[in-house]
């Protein structure tokens, strides 16, 4: 009896992280699958004309050389890397395909160019404001705010966590704020110069 307790006993210590073996590893992020609005970026090799970037259009189809409308959302990249290889397989050789899908975000606010961007789901957020210049002198720098639909999210940028956990999806609007020691020196700026030209009309006057 004692030996078995003792065996048994000796499975729980050696075993119990067997299971987590099994498990994704840390940080590890499943693929989000398309919706209106993505781009899809395909290269084919020593297929120029076939290569190029294709947005998924309301009804969920992108128009893909050769294949033309085809059903997309829904699908991760992977799966639709594989259909890709299948439809191309019918008039090319052994295609070798990349695709890349593409979130098209706005970014606004305190950055040197406002507008619309093709995001790699992949791309930090600092990566991402970087396409649009960056951030500006006048801009809060260590955070962005994340609009999607009628939600607001403040996001620390030097938080690796919360970073690490935003996952953007095309309609994402980044905004960056501008920064509230720029606006308080504005304010005590315009302050001074008011108060420099009201003495200067006082002194005026005196004369």
């Amino acid at each position: 009896m004692a030996r078995t307790l003792l065996a048994i006993l000796v499975v729980i210590l050696v075993f119990p992280s067997a299971p987590r073996a099994q498990e994704d590893p840390a940080g590890a992020r499943p693929e989000a699958r398309l919706v209106p609005g993505d781009v899809i970026r395909i290269n084919i090799w020593r297929e120029p004309d076939m290569t190029g970037e294709f947005m998924v259009q309301e009804d969920g189809t992108a128009v893909l050389p050769r294949v033309g409308p085809i059903h997309v959302t829904g699908y991760t990249p992977s799966t639709l890397k594989q259909n890709l290889v299948a439809e191309y397989n019918k008039t090319l050789n052994n295609p070798s395909i990349e695709v890349v899908v593409l979130r098209r975000i706005l970014i606004t606010g305190e950055v040197a160019g406002e507008g619309v961007y093709p995001v790699d789901p992949t791309m930090s957020l600092v990566d991402v404001l970087a396409l649009a210049g960056g951030p500006t002198n006048t801009a809060k720098k260590d955070k962005v705010i994340l609009v999607r639909g009628d939600q607001e999210r403040e996001i620390e940028l030097d938080n690796p966590i919360a970073v690490r956990n935003v996952a953007l999806q095309s309609g994402d609007q980044l905004v960056v704020p501008r920064s509230g020691a720029y606006v308080r020196n504005w304010q005590l700026m315009l302050g001074v110069v008011s108060s420099t030209i009201s003495l200067i009309i006082l002194l005026t006057r005196e004369r």
